[in-house]
């Protein structure tokens, strides 16, 4: 009996012992993760209206926080001056800044003018909707008096819809404040986890063992296919968002005409089409990463109908509007010699996107305007 004791005393001991250990474990990796995240965020400050900042995911941003050569706040005279707004795909993530469509536009605009200075700002920056635009257009791009503001989005607005756990908190709201994206891991460190689980332990062992996909492992096609396997596709999910898109945009063209500036709005070229073969699909990773919500996910059909709903509501709003529209989905070939992915573009696509572009400032003969009227913003179009 004195032996059976002193086994199940041992035994409760050592179990004490154990789970002292594990929640020893667990205190110190709770605190190691969120150093990490107050170290983040002291090297890449959050700005306080828009969250994520150029700087974060480009090379070449000035002082003033666009992407693109220095500039003033006041425009010097024989100057035309464009600022594109928008997303990942304006800034370029994936590409070196003369890469960028911006960059391409400038030099493109500086071939055909060589007798006008010609200024290209890039504000876009990953993660950023058109509401996002909205913002960043009121309070930081609008003091510089462009002459021309150039806008387009959609996937970022389209994948808000969702509600994806590690990205967000709580069920969608038409104003987007239910996705914090890049800063969900203010929530806490199991906030980047995609089981769920409380303990921070077994997260980090179960992924290590590779039990629990990595829903930021964007790049690693069998880690995105892991996470999509713990969900159902929807081939027809509710996009949510798609008011909201409207509504935002409207209000960019507003403001911006409001100001007496010239602006254009476009569609945002994606890779999704019926025929994809296996490795362009490969390639994707917005639907089950971005736009997931209670185990289930945009299908790939229904990335590539929700992409023509936002683009044909960007054409509708810029009819509405009187604002020039430039189709830049239908100049990009959908093919993997233009895309990295679902929609961010190799130098390729954005040669096309500078192209375009520049055509239609020609066509509205907007370089003239802006050389005949030195010093004063052109009147909104």
């Amino acid at each position: 009996m004195r032996r059976s004791v002193r086994i199940v005393g041992g035994l409760i001991f050592a179990l004490v012992l154990v789970a002292i250990a594990l929640v020893g474990v667990e205190v110190a990796l709770r605190s190691s993760d969120a150093s990490s995240i107050f170290h983040e965020v002291r090297k890449y400050p959050l700005h306080p209206f828009l969250q994520a900042t150029p700087a974060q995911a480009a090379d070449h941003v000035n002082p003033q926080g666009f992407r693109g050569d220095s500039v003033a706040l006041v425009k010097p005279a024989n100057t035309f001056r464009v600022f594109a707004i928008g997303g990942s795909t304006t800034l370029g993530v994936t590409n070196t800044y003369p890469d960028s469509y911006p960059a391409m536009l400038q030099e493109e605009l500086r071939r055909r003018h060589p007798a006008i200075h010609i200024e290209v700002l890039n504000a876009g920056c990953p993660w950023y909707t058109s509401a996002h635009a909205l913002v960043s257009y009121t309070v930081e791009v609008r003091q510089y008096q462009p002459d021309l503001v150039i806008f387009f989005e959609a996937i970022n607005d389209l994948v808000r819809s969702g509600s994806p756990p590690w990205l967000a908190n709580g069920p969608f709201k038409p104003d987007y404040s239910h996705y914090l994206g890049p800063y969900a891991r203010l929530l806490g460190p199991n906030a980047s986890y995609i089981n769920g689980s409380s303990s921070l332990a077994w997260n980090k062992l179960s992924r290590r063992l590779g039990w629990s996909p990595d829903p930021f492992d964007i790049r690693n096609a069998r880690n995105v296919s892991q996470v999509a396997g713990l969900m159902r596709a929807l081939d027809a999910p509710s996009f949510r968002s798609l008011p909201s898109f409207r509504q935002y945009s409207d209000a960019i063209i507003h403001f911006v005409k409001a100001d007496g500036h010239a602006i254009m709005t476009a569609s945002q070229a994606s890779l999704f089409r019926p025929d994809l073969n296996p490795e362009e699909l490969s390639k994707l990773w917005f639907g089950p990463l971005l736009a997931a919500e209670n185990g289930t996910y945009p299908s790939t059909s229904a990335m590539l109908q929700g992409m023509e709903n936002y683009n044909a509501a960007a054409r509708e709003v810029a009819a509405a509007n009187g604002t020039p529209f430039i189709d830049f989905a239908a100049a990009v070939p959908k093919t993997l010699q233009y895309f990295v992915d679902d929609v961010h573009l190799k130098a390729a696509g954005n040669a096309i996107l500078a192209r375009e572009a520049a055509n239609a400032i020609d066509a509205a003969g907007l370089v003239q305007r802006a050389a005949a009227a030195p010093g004063r913003p052109l009147a909104g179009k």
